[in-house]
């Protein structure tokens, strides 16, 4: 085991989106009855909270390949 631990965040009002900066501003279709859409975003901090590594999505229906966030996670906790 790796020993690492994650949080994810389900923010359906996008409050911590909002607070974040990644509301998306530049969809071309907008679910009905949602207020808007995050920019997809995977974010490796350490123990301090330092932001080590970030990724963006450059569209919604995209999320970061898990190769690229384990390759990530192994250069920031070597």
């Amino acid at each position: 085991m790796h020993g690492l631990q994650a949080i994810f965040v389900a923010d359906p009002s996008l409050e911590v989106v909002d607070k974040f900066g990644l509301r998306n501003h530049n969809l071309q279709i907008k679910p009905p009855n949602v207020p808007g859409l995050p920019v997809p975003t995977t974010i490796i901090t350490d123990e301090q909270g330092v932001v080590r590594w970030l990724d963006q999505a450059e569209h919604y229906s995209h999320r970061s390949d898990p190769e690229r966030v384990r390759a990530a996670l192994a250069q920031a906790f070597r």
